[in-house]
């Protein structure tokens, strides 16, 4: 088999990278093998964990303590299994509620935090690119590392997409509202969590 294509798909939070990504999969999913890891997931993950292992998500010292522990990164590598095999739904319910969202904000404050994420990703592209024919890459500012793992052989970065949306739509995406919502129709608390 070739080396396995990557294509990067990267912007802002909520700013339709994912909707992307699935378009890209389903159509290449039609021929070839397709494979897609979700980096913010990975950062999702660790809030989760964070969260119920009770962390006050403020304390970045104690919050850098608990990601470095080795512990920590193996119950993510399990929660990212148990995330991989769950629908559209589900993953919303389970990964994106408001305090994972703002969970997951401070864990991205920490250079640890990134430094575990991109250990893990890099881990799991060499894992996967010798079976598959695409992978494609959701996340944030990721261009340099598929870079690197072309240069390296271990893939062939082919495309890199950057996702822009206004600050309006991610917001509305993010507090779980479709992105053509007009403001003057939403509640109070909408608007409000809208802000948050």
């Amino acid at each position: 088999m070739s080396v396995a294509r990557l294509i990067i798909i990267q912007g802002s939070a909520r700013g339709g990278k994912g909707t992307l990504t699935r378009a890209f999969a389903d159509y290449l999913g039609r021929d070839h093998t397709v494979r897609v890891i979700d980096q913010g997931l990975k950062f999702r993950a660790l809030a989760k964990l964070a969260l119920e292992s009770d962390i006050d998500i403020e304390d970045l010292e104690r919050l850098e303590i608990f990601i470095k522990s080795l512990s920590t990164r193996q119950a993510m590598l399990d929660m990212l299994l148990h995330a991989y095999t769950l629908d559209k739904q589900q993953l919303e319910k389970e990964f994106y509620t408001l305090a994972i969202n703002n969970a997951s904000g401070m864990c991205g404050k920490l250079s640890s935090t990134h430094d575990l994420v991109i250990e893990v990703l890099l881990s799991e592209i060499q894992a996967l690119a010798s079976d598959t024919e695409y992978l494609l890459l959701d996340g944030r500012a990721l261009q340099k590392y598929g870079q690197q793992l072309d240069e390296s052989g271990i893939v062939r970065c082919i495309l890199t997409v950057d996702v822009a949306c206004s600050p309006m739509t991610a917001a509305k995406r993010l507090v779980g509202l479709p992105s053509n919502a007009v403001i003057e129709d939403l509640t109070s608390e909408q608007k409000t969590a809208m802000l948050y």
